[in-house]
């Protein structure tokens, strides 16, 4: 048997028999926010050991927060906002890609009638109780 066909023959049976498979790829534009008003809403699109991916709608604000034990990356799709990323406020808007680094505390609040639709990616990937909250600096509690 040719090499090549052994070792796709191998991975079809690793890939079927393991459980592991490729993620779905959508095209932004096609990636609603779920259904209902907010605050926050959101869908996991991927989630495994090493990351998970999620649509996330912010209608109003998120709360400052940190993650201890992982990165987040956040990319804007639509809307705009005011962040909180350690001791800066920055204006995010569609386009923007933001790193955050763990540990990090971070914010949002939202900005017109448009909510916030992003993509967050979390490295390893998320645990819900890895979020805590925290008092807001004075940066902006100012806003």
């Amino acid at each position: 048997m040719n090499t090549r066909i052994l070792v796709l023959t191998l991975c079809i049976v690793v890939l079927t028999f393991t459980g592991i498979r490729a993620q779905v790829i959508a095209s932004m534009d096609s990636l609603q926010c779920p259904a209902g008003k907010g605050p926050v809403r959101s869908m996991v699109l991927s989630s495994d050991s090493i990351s998970t991916c999620a649509l996330i709608c912010i209608d109003a604000e998120v709360s400052p927060h940190l993650h201890q034990y992982h990165d987040e990356l956040v990319q804007v799709l639509d809307g705009e906002a005011m962040m909180l990323l350690g001791d800066s406020v920055i204006s995010i808007h569609a386009g923007s890609i933001i790193p955050i680094p763990m540990n990090t505390p971070h914010a949002v609040r939202v900005i017109g009638d448009v909510p916030l639709r992003l993509i967050s990616t979390h490295y390893p990937g998320m645990d819900q109780r890895d979020r805590v909250f925290v008092e807001p600096g004075p940066v902006w509690k100012r806003r």
